[in-house]
């Protein structure tokens, strides 16, 4: 008698909030022009990374608040904002919390994850995609599995305005080039999970 087993799985969440972007996309549009880039103010950030710094308006936080509810119903997991960028702690590995991307013309993203690799439990756990502004033809999000390396795969996810994603913090993820003549625009967000739910528990537990 034969039994299967799960080794391991990534799920993901993909929905749609029903919110009035347009406030959004002047808030990235202005701090887009006044060049307010993340590596301004974040020792991780690479100086070539196009992330915007981002005002934390109500709006911002209403919508982070939305993406906890639906994590929070799709897995039973508690997570939590990371930490501001202003804030000290984010010097002492935790992963910053929010920001938005500009893709111009022919600009994609390469291949990345959003944990913290110098303080993983400090970091990132869930990182989330909301899209503001898509042109047609701007790029597909796409996740790169390669559990099996010799047989790596694509998974895309096509971006629509209200759309969001949220994952694990450390799946490989890139963006394909904006084919379009107009700004495509992204706000992301980086959540951990609160004390005493975290998956480290469960890692233990499904270990016993």
């Amino acid at each position: 008698m034969a039994e299967v087993k799960i080794l391991t799985k990534n799920e993901y969440l993909v929905g749609h909030l029903n919110e009035d972007v347009q406030p959004l996309v002047d808030m990235v549009l202005e701090k887009y022009h006044e060049g307010k880039k993340f590596y301004e103010h974040c020792p991780f950030s690479d100086p070539e990374d196009r992330a915007i710094a981002l005002d934390f308006s109500t709006q911002i936080q209403s919508i982070a608040d939305q993406l906890i509810a639906e994590w929070k119903k799709a897995f039973d997991q508690d997570i939590v904002l990371c930490k501001p960028m202003h804030d000290p702690n984010v010097r002492k590995g935790h992963a910053y919390e929010i920001w938005g991307i500009v893709n111009e013309h022919n600009q994609g993203l390469q291949k990345h994850t959003h944990e913290s690799k110098n303080n993983y439990e400090l970091g990132a756990h869930v990182a989330a995609t909301f899209a503001i502004k898509v042109p047609e033809n701007s790029g597909n999000f796409i996740f790169h599995v390669d559990q099996n390396p010799y047989i790596p795969k694509n998974v895309i996810e096509k971006p629509e305005v209200n759309k969001f994603i949220m994952f694990d913090a450390t799946t490989p993820h890139f963006v394909t080039a904006n084919q379009s003549d107009e700004l495509r625009m992204i706000i992301s967000m980086n959540f951990r999970f609160e004390k005493g739910t975290s998956v480290f528990q469960q890692g233990h537990s499904d270990q016993n």
